[in-house]
Protein backbone atom coordinates (compact mmCIF):
# COMPACT_ATOMS: atom_id res chain seq x y z
CA UNK A 1 0.00 0.00 0.00
CA UNK A 2 1.45 3.21 -0.93
CA UNK A 3 2.39 6.05 1.39
CA UNK A 4 -0.18 8.34 0.28
CA UNK A 5 -3.02 6.14 0.83
CA UNK A 6 -1.87 5.18 4.07
CA UNK A 7 -2.10 9.00 5.12
CA UNK A 8 -5.18 9.15 3.63
CA UNK A 9 -7.11 6.34 5.87
CA UNK A 10 -5.60 7.59 9.11
CA UNK A 11 -7.00 10.90 8.06
CA UNK A 12 -10.21 9.90 7.72
CA UNK A 13 -10.25 7.29 10.34
CA UNK A 14 -8.91 10.44 12.81
CA UNK A 15 -12.29 12.48 11.02
CA UNK A 16 -14.56 9.38 11.83
CA UNK A 17 -13.05 9.17 15.80
CA UNK A 18 -13.80 12.59 16.03
CA UNK A 19 -16.74 12.98 15.44
CA UNK A 20 -17.80 10.15 18.00
CA UNK A 21 -16.51 12.61 20.67
CA UNK A 22 -18.81 11.85 23.95
CA UNK A 23 -21.10 14.94 23.83
CA UNK A 24 -20.51 17.34 26.85
CA UNK A 25 -22.28 16.25 30.19
CA UNK A 26 -22.63 19.36 32.14
CA UNK A 27 -26.08 20.24 31.07
CA UNK A 28 -29.29 17.78 30.58
CA UNK A 29 -30.15 17.42 26.64
CA UNK A 30 -33.40 19.14 28.04
CA UNK A 31 -31.83 21.78 29.45
CA UNK A 32 -30.72 24.97 28.24
CA UNK A 33 -27.97 27.03 30.37
CA UNK A 34 -27.23 30.33 28.68
CA UNK A 35 -25.73 31.61 31.47
CA UNK A 36 -22.52 30.04 31.35
CA UNK A 37 -22.17 29.25 35.01
CA UNK A 38 -23.44 26.69 37.64
CA UNK A 39 -27.07 25.92 37.47
CA UNK A 40 -26.93 25.40 41.57
CA UNK A 41 -25.28 29.28 41.53
CA UNK A 42 -27.85 31.40 44.27
CA UNK A 43 -28.85 33.43 41.38
CA UNK A 44 -30.29 31.11 38.99
CA UNK A 45 -33.25 29.28 39.44
CA UNK A 46 -34.82 26.39 37.97
CA UNK A 47 -37.97 27.33 35.49
CA UNK A 48 -39.98 23.62 34.48
CA UNK A 49 -42.15 24.35 31.49
CA UNK A 50 -44.85 21.87 30.60
CA UNK A 51 -45.63 22.65 26.85
CA UNK A 52 -49.44 21.29 26.53
CA UNK A 53 -50.43 22.54 23.44
CA UNK A 54 -50.02 19.23 21.20
CA UNK A 55 -47.44 20.89 19.00
CA UNK A 56 -44.02 22.10 19.49
CA UNK A 57 -44.02 25.65 20.35
CA UNK A 58 -41.29 27.82 17.99
CA UNK A 59 -40.12 30.47 20.52
CA UNK A 60 -40.30 30.88 24.18
CA UNK A 61 -39.59 34.31 25.20
CA UNK A 62 -38.45 35.22 29.00
CA UNK A 63 -38.00 39.27 29.01
CA UNK A 64 -36.83 40.32 32.55
CA UNK A 65 -33.23 40.78 33.89
CA UNK A 66 -32.10 38.67 31.33
CA UNK A 67 -33.71 38.28 27.93
CA UNK A 68 -34.17 34.56 27.45
CA UNK A 69 -35.34 32.91 24.10
CA UNK A 70 -35.85 28.97 23.87
CA UNK A 71 -36.58 27.83 20.60
CA UNK A 72 -38.56 24.34 19.12
CA UNK A 73 -39.67 23.65 22.72
CA UNK A 74 -40.69 20.22 22.70
CA UNK A 75 -44.24 18.76 23.75
CA UNK A 76 -43.87 17.95 27.80
CA UNK A 77 -41.64 18.87 29.93
CA UNK A 78 -38.05 21.42 29.16
CA UNK A 79 -36.26 22.87 32.05
CA UNK A 80 -34.07 25.65 31.71
CA UNK A 81 -32.00 27.47 34.35
CA UNK A 82 -32.10 31.87 34.59
CA UNK A 83 -31.83 34.18 36.88
CA UNK A 84 -33.98 35.25 39.57
CA UNK A 85 -36.70 38.18 38.64
CA UNK A 86 -39.59 39.62 37.29
CA UNK A 87 -40.54 38.40 33.59
CA UNK A 88 -42.78 38.35 31.12
CA UNK A 89 -43.31 34.92 29.26
CA UNK A 90 -44.53 34.44 25.72
CA UNK A 91 -45.16 31.92 23.11
CA UNK A 92 -47.46 31.17 20.60
CA UNK A 93 -50.00 28.21 21.02
CA UNK A 94 -53.31 27.41 19.11
CA UNK A 95 -52.30 29.79 16.99
CA UNK A 96 -52.64 33.09 18.96
CA UNK A 97 -49.78 35.16 20.70
CA UNK A 98 -49.64 33.93 24.31
CA UNK A 99 -48.42 36.47 27.63
CA UNK A 100 -47.85 36.21 30.91
CA UNK A 101 -46.43 38.43 33.70
CA UNK A 102 -44.57 36.58 36.63
CA UNK A 103 -42.24 36.81 39.87
CA UNK A 104 -39.52 34.32 40.06
CA UNK A 105 -37.56 33.92 42.99
CA UNK A 106 -37.57 29.93 43.54
CA UNK A 107 -38.14 27.22 41.06
CA UNK A 108 -40.73 27.52 39.07
CA UNK A 109 -43.35 25.53 37.26
CA UNK A 110 -45.52 26.59 34.28
CA UNK A 111 -47.53 25.03 31.94
CA UNK A 112 -48.90 26.38 28.37
CA UNK A 113 -52.46 26.35 27.57
CA UNK A 114 -53.62 23.14 25.86
CA UNK A 115 -55.15 23.50 22.22
CA UNK A 116 -57.88 21.47 20.95
CA UNK A 117 -56.81 19.31 18.68
CA UNK A 118 -58.19 17.49 15.34
CA UNK A 119 -58.00 13.76 14.67
CA UNK A 120 -57.42 12.97 11.34
CA UNK A 121 -57.18 9.62 9.72
CA UNK A 122 -55.29 9.87 6.46
CA UNK A 123 -55.87 7.28 3.87
CA UNK A 124 -52.75 6.91 1.61
CA UNK A 125 -54.24 5.26 -1.57
CA UNK A 126 -51.00 6.73 -3.91
CA UNK A 127 -48.53 3.53 -3.47
CA UNK A 128 -46.04 5.65 -2.30
CA UNK A 129 -44.89 8.00 0.44
CA UNK A 130 -47.34 11.07 0.87
CA UNK A 131 -45.49 14.37 1.30
CA UNK A 132 -48.21 16.32 3.73
CA UNK A 133 -47.46 19.87 4.51
CA UNK A 134 -49.92 22.29 6.87
CA UNK A 135 -49.78 25.86 7.26
CA UNK A 136 -52.49 27.66 9.76
CA UNK A 137 -52.42 27.95 13.12
CA UNK A 138 -49.16 25.68 13.52
CA UNK A 139 -47.22 24.42 10.49
CA UNK A 140 -46.78 20.70 10.27
CA UNK A 141 -44.71 18.52 7.92
CA UNK A 142 -45.91 14.60 7.65
CA UNK A 143 -44.25 11.88 5.70
CA UNK A 144 -47.55 9.45 5.52
CA UNK A 145 -46.71 6.12 4.12
CA UNK A 146 -49.38 3.78 1.76
CA UNK A 147 -51.92 2.87 4.26
CA UNK A 148 -53.66 4.73 7.20
CA UNK A 149 -52.40 6.93 9.10
CA UNK A 150 -53.56 9.06 12.07
CA UNK A 151 -52.26 12.41 13.02
CA UNK A 152 -53.47 15.08 15.52
CA UNK A 153 -53.34 18.59 14.93
CA UNK A 154 -54.09 21.84 16.40
CA UNK A 155 -57.86 22.51 14.96
CA UNK A 156 -58.36 25.03 12.50
CA UNK A 157 -57.78 26.08 8.85
CA UNK A 158 -54.62 25.39 6.78
CA UNK A 159 -53.34 25.42 3.92
CA UNK A 160 -51.93 22.35 2.03
CA UNK A 161 -49.67 20.79 -0.46
CA UNK A 162 -49.40 16.85 -0.69
CA UNK A 163 -46.81 15.66 -2.81
CA UNK A 164 -46.77 11.74 -4.23
CA UNK A 165 -45.50 9.89 -6.38
CA UNK A 166 -48.07 10.77 -8.62
CA UNK A 167 -48.22 14.34 -8.78
CA UNK A 168 -48.91 17.15 -5.82
CA UNK A 169 -52.22 18.32 -5.19
CA UNK A 170 -53.10 21.79 -2.42
CA UNK A 171 -55.63 23.36 -0.98
CA UNK A 172 -57.50 24.35 2.08
CA UNK A 173 -58.76 22.16 4.84
CA UNK A 174 -60.83 23.35 8.07
CA UNK A 175 -59.15 21.00 10.58
CA UNK A 176 -62.07 20.19 13.32
CA UNK A 177 -62.79 17.05 15.36
CA UNK A 178 -62.70 13.64 13.51
CA UNK A 179 -61.70 13.63 9.73
CA UNK A 180 -61.13 11.13 7.51
CA UNK A 181 -58.75 12.44 3.92
CA UNK A 182 -58.21 9.90 1.00
CA UNK A 183 -55.42 10.42 -1.34
CA UNK A 184 -55.09 8.40 -4.35
CA UNK A 185 -53.64 8.99 -7.40
CA UNK A 186 -55.65 9.77 -10.89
Amino acid sequence: MSKLRQIIIVLLVGLLLSGWTAPSTSLAPTQVNSLGSNPEATDTVRLIFQNKTGAVIEQLVLNGPKVYTFYDVPMGKSEYYILKGKYTIQYKACGVNKSKKVTIQSNYKFSSVGCPLAKLTVINDTGGILYLNLKGPVNYRHVIPPGTTRINIIKGTYEFTGSTNCGSNSGTINAKGRMRWNWWCT
